[in-house]
């Protein structure tokens, strides 16, 4: 009896053992490092952060390719900041929303004038790109106006985490400063009064902020993540590597543009350096190297330069390298290294259609879900609420129509225009987009483009030159 269970756990143990060979990374060779496992993914993560986004920010700061990785992604998805379309179906009260919030979005920030909304959402998508989130808290001033304040992501307190609902139940349940209800929602934030990193930063007690009043903006890359991580965490050894790299090319040719020479006596008889220090015999320190220079060398002695590093290589190696950096950070290459000289029209396209979808798709789920429309939310609100929007008598009757609006993004500039308007003609004689969608994918509201056609004297006779050029051959109309 005892036999026979040893040799079915026997078993048991072999067949698990195997299961694992027939993958290497499941498997225990050497071809897979101990070390490269993530066995809790999100405890990991909130354990590096807290590493790894200060080197980052010396990354970001100090690195030339770093600092292009995070300003190309602020380029791109922030552009000049976008314009708003209020989804109230009435013109008059559509355009008073949107003149009105426009107007507010100049003061928007709690710190006064001269920090705008646009400023304001170009300054958070740099923080989220380099420490991985942003944390806005929105505050009511004296006079009922809403403002943004924008802080220091190290000030949502990490250290407050209770493991536990307590053992009476009633304890709440707090990861690195989140709070969540007993349905895991996200209830309050736990903040600092002061950024760590201020000079007068004071040692306080963590506010509780209902999460209402706080929009915490990241990606959320697994399902159950808490904290934002930095975009720069695959690529910030790639990056050290690099600027390693070229610092050792550097020092390389520093050390081939020395002159340096080394006189020899080839034939070994002549004794040609006898005698140096007492002046008898030929000095090497004589001779002077100058352009033009002749130098006359006895007989017998030879002249040798060391070998000088082959440079030839190192460029295919930094190209590789920025490669790697890019592909990583979901950038081109061309936008990391600002290197155009491997780039012709087709995949220059190629490139571009895929990283603007994922631009489109971050913009609507990240700055526009977790930032824009949440702002845009509690201003109609407040406006609502403090009788400052007397035009708003039938919220009650259609709220949405108040508190949904469009975002619109400035499109990126056309690889070929000609090519772009032709393809945006033919899509509206053909039906398959409206003017409403070309306007928009350019970042510009269709009223707006339509009032200043409606203003512009000379738009008759430039939209008929434009269609005769439209309809001329494709080189014709390029050299025109």
């Amino acid at each position: 009896m005892a036999a026979g269970l040893i040799k079915r756990t026997r078993n048991a143990l072999r067949a698990a053992v195997r299961s694992f060979n027939g993958f290497d990374a499941a498997g225990g060779s050497g071809r897979w490092p101990r070390s490269a496992a993530l066995w809790a993914q999100n405890a990991q993560s909130l354990a590096a952060r807290k590493v790894m986004n200060p080197r980052i920010a010396y990354l970001a700061n100090n690195s030339p390719h770093g600092a292009a990785f995070v300003e190309s992604w602020v380029t791109a998805l922030c552009g000049d900041g976008p314009s708003i379309r209020a989804n109230h179906p009435d013109a008059d009260v559509r355009q008073r929303l949107q003149d009105e919030f426009a107007e507010w979005s100049l003061h928007a920030s709690s710190e006064g004038d001269g920090v705008d909304l646009a400023g304001m959402l170009e300054t958070q998508t740099r923080t989220i790109v380099q420490s991985g989130e942003s944390v806005t808290r929105f505050e009511i001033d004296d006079g009922a106006q809403l403002r943004l304040n924008l802080l220091n992501p190290d000030q949502l307190d990490s250290s407050r985490t209770v493991p536990s609902m307590g053992t009476t139940g009633t304890a709440p349940l707090i990861t690195s400063g989140v709070e969540f209800d007993e349905r895991g929602r996200r209830a309050a934030y736990w903040l600092l009064p002061d950024a760590p990193d201020a000079p007068w930063a004071s040692v306080g007690e963590p506010q509780r902020v209902d999460a209402a009043d706080v929009a915490h903006c990241f990606v959320r890359k697994f399902p159950g993540q808490v904290r934002g991580l930095s975009w720069l965490a695959p690529v910030a050894t790639r990056l050290v590597e690099l600027d390693q790299l070229e610092d050792a090319a550097l020092v390389k040719a520093k050390v081939s543009a020395l002159m340096t020479f080394f006189l020899s006596d080839s034939d070994g008889i002549l004794n040609a350096f006898d005698g140096v220090t007492s002046g008898t015999a030929f000095d090497p320190a004589t001779i002077q190297i100058e352009p033009g220079f002749i130098n006359a060398l006895p007989p017998g002695v030879d002249v040798k330069s060391p070998p000088i590093t082959d440079m030839v290589a190192l460029a295919e190696v930094l190209r590789h390298f920025l490669h790697s950096i890019a592909a990583g950070g979901g950038l081109t290459y061309e936008r990391i290294s600002s290197d155009m000289s491997q780039v012709n029209y087709s995949s220059a396209r190629l490139a571009e259609a895929q990283f603007q979808r994922k631009v489109k798709a971050l913009q609507s789920n990240l700055l526009v879900a977790q930032f824009l429309l949440p702002i845009w939310r509690r201003w109609v609100m407040l406006e609502i609420l403090s009788g400052r929007a007397p035009y708003a008598s039938d919220f009650n009757a259609n709220p949405l129509a108040y508190l949904n609006a469009k975002f619109l993004f400035s499109g990126m500039p056309a690889i070929d225009p000609l090519k772009e308007a032709k393809a945006d003609a033919l899509d509206l004689a053909s039906r398959t987009k409206s003017r409403a969608e070309i306007v928009a994918t350019n970042g510009r509201d269709i009223d707006d483009v339509d009032q200043e056609i409606e203003d512009d004297p000379l738009y008759i006779s430039d939209a008929a030159q434009a269609q005769a050029l439209l309809t001329q051959p494709e080189e014709v109309s390029s050299n025109a």
